[in-house]
């Protein structure tokens, strides 16, 4: 599942609590959110009386959910939150706030999806963020790009879409050194291929 089409676009027509068409705009999303780019923490700001039906639901909804940290994070790691019934990826809102568009992609630097703090989300391509993965699940040797055939260890990169045949040896430390080295040259994290939490 492609994460980014979960919908926060800043063009798209939304239906707020009154039946009114409502735009989820930079201006829009800075009166509904607080962020700590420190901690990486988002938080509800109180709401104005516009954004609601009635004077009960825009108290109710400041009495309830004013100042609390959005943190509920989704199957797939993701912190994830509701705004005007759609759900949206915390880091993708977060980029919005803080440079007034959507990002293509989030890389969370570190590797720790819920990890949001400024410093550790990076606008990529999804060809950039192919280059920050963990280790696959069904990995068996621990170390990406390597393969066991016979007594040899076989070595391969995949980049830009195409998968690289690097060669094979039965030192595993040799096979180690040659991805590591073809991670380097094409630009891959040094965090790619780290352990799954």
């Amino acid at each position: 599942m492609d994460l980014s089409s979960i919908d926060t676009t800043t063009s798209i027509n939304k239906l707020n609590d009154k039946g009114l068409i409502m735009k989820i705009t930079h201006k829009y999303i800075i009166s509904v959110f607080n962020y700590n780019q420190h901690t990486g923490e988002l938080s509800f700001k109180k709401r104005p009386s516009h954004h609601f039906k009635s004077k009960s639901a825009h108290t109710n909804w400041n009495n309830n959910k004013a100042g609390s940290i959005l943190n509920y994070v989704g199957n797939h790691g993701y912190i994830e939150l509701s705004l005007d019934y759609k759900k949206h990826l915390a880091h993708r809102v977060i980029w919005l706030i803080v440079h007034g568009e959507l990002p293509n992609e989030i890389d969370h630097v570190n590797g720790n999806k819920t990890d949001n703090r400024l410093l550790n989300l990076k606008n990529v391509t999804r060809s950039q963020n192919c280059k920050n993965l963990p280790i696959h699940r069904k990995n068996k040797i621990g170390i990406t790009g390597l393969r066991m055939r016979g007594s040899s260890y076989e070595v391969y990169i995949s980049s830009g879409g195409k998968t690289y045949w690097l060669g094979s040896t039965r030192d595993f430390f040799e096979a180690c050194c040659k991805r590591k080295s073809e991670e380097n040259k094409l630009g891959f994290s040094p965090n790619h291929g780290r352990k799954l939490c």
